[in-house]
């Protein structure tokens, strides 16, 4: 699966998640894994449904809001063109359970192992896929997938490179500015640091 056109528009689609310290657990789903597979695991669960969040626009995200039978927990399915991941994102006082049951019924990606793919990728669209994964798999700051997007910054395809500014930006980690603003100064191509430019004037404007 190539994400190319995921980022390969207008900067203005691209920042999306910028809330900080963000709590609970985000699961990237295998790619097969459908909204209909997700109502199966909630229906199975006794969930309550709690709203659904259709698109109004190709760029909006689909959400499908769930809470526990306590209430202690809500669950969230997304469908997210801006990466092109399904995922879940599971918050509450009471995970370990709800974790648990998600990873048992849903084929997921553990975020390890979404390391080792990037790291692994020999192929553009592989590579692009594992960045935005990653960008999806961890909101809050983390050393090792930081270190996957240093390293991918200095790939010798543009598109990559892109991809990367794409991935780094789409969480707007305070620590991933400097990376963007290095890369709107010293990246070889004009089209890439303009890229990194538009970026992080959005970041600003949030």
């Amino acid at each position: 699966m190539c994400h190319f056109a995921a980022f390969d528009g207008d900067a203005d689609l691209i920042i999306q998640e910028q809330m900080k310290n963000i709590e609970g657990k985000f699961i990237v789903l295998e790619e097969d894994i459908s909204h209909k597979d997700f109502l199966g695991l909630a229906e199975a669960q006794g969930w309550n449904h709690y709203s659904t969040y259709s698109p109004e626009t190709e760029k909006d995200r689909f959400e499908d809001v769930w809470h526990t039978t306590d209430n202690k927990n809500t669950i969230h399915f997304i469908e997210d063109p801006i990466t092109g991941t399904r995922y879940i994102w599971a918050k509450g006082s009471n995970l370990k359970e709800v974790l648990f049951k998600i990873h048992r019924w849903l084929p997921a990606y553990e975020p390890e192992e979404l390391i080792q793919m990037a790291v692994e990728a020999d192929q553009p669209d592989e590579a692009i896929d594992a960045l935005f994964r990653i960008a999806v798999a961890f909101p809050n700051f983390n050393e090792a997938a930081i270190g996957i997007f240093k390293q991918y910054l200095s790939h010798p395809s543009k598109l990559i490179r892109k991809a990367t500014v794409q991935a780094i930006a789409y969480r707007a980690w305070s620590e991933g500015i400097g990376l963007l603003e290095k890369v709107s100064d010293e990246d070889v191509e004009v089209e890439v640091r303009e890229f990194a430019k538009i970026l992080l004037s959005e970041i600003d404007q949030q």
